[in-house]
């Protein structure tokens, strides 16, 4: 369980809130981003797409981990108290 929170602690810390900084420093007031040129704008969706897969590839694991080690120890309590 422990493994589990911790990396979506670091999903969260390396990737989620820095991409999230950036779209909201770079977005206008209807929410959209605006960004000066075609090559930044590629970059973006390049960077956008990268996290994605790393969300998938840490977040995937981190949260089947946090969701057995929870179950493991709702079993096991529940199993005390009830049973």
């Amino acid at each position: 369980m422990m493994l589990g929170a911790w990396l979506i602690y670091i999903m969260l810390k390396k990737i989620v809130i820095p991409h999230n900084k950036f779209v909201f420093e770079n977005s206008n007031e209807h929410g959209v981003v605006v960004l000066p040129n075609w090559e930044e704008a590629v970059k973006f969706q390049k960077s956008e797409a990268k996290k994605e897969i790393l969300e998938l590839i840490i977040g995937f694991p981190g949260m089947t981990l946090l969701a057995i080690g929870v179950m493991m120890i709702v079993y096991a309590t529940c199993s005390y108290m009830f049973g």
